[in-house]
């Protein structure tokens, strides 16, 4: 793949969360076959658990901040300053576009397990 069609198909979030949703889905089904779960319990339990750590670790990837570290001068020239603002803003849209249908996959998921263990 060139560089504009990764770019093109990491810019559509919907792809990225089917993609996400059944990968983690598949290979959640097949660790509980594994284990020898494969009542839907047992594969209830894996992808309630499974989209847990998914959604947590999206939630750290997309909480890890700047590049600035958070003083005074820095969040003020942030706030003031439309230009770096609009700069420091494109330089994060990117790992967004990823991260959110992934962490939103991760909870799907984890709601698919809910209920896969409330019946």
């Amino acid at each position: 793949m060139t560089e504009t069609s990764k770019t093109k198909f990491f810019e559509r979030p919907l792809i990225v969360f089917v993609l996400t949703f059944t990968g983690l889905a598949v290979a959640l089904a097949i660790l509980a076959m594994i284990e020898g779960k494969g009542s839907p319990l047992g594969i209830g339990t894996y992808f309630l658990y499974g989209g847990i750590v998914v959604g947590l670790i999206g939630f750290l990837f997309l909480n890890k901040g700047g590049t600035f570290k958070g003083d005074g001068d820095s969040q003020s020239l942030y706030r003031k300053n439309i230009d770096y603002f609009k700069k420091k803003r494109a330089e994060e849209k990117p790992l967004e576009r990823i991260v959110w249908p992934v962490i939103l996959a991760g909870i799907s998921l984890a709601a698919l397990g809910y209920f896969l263990n409330k019946l």
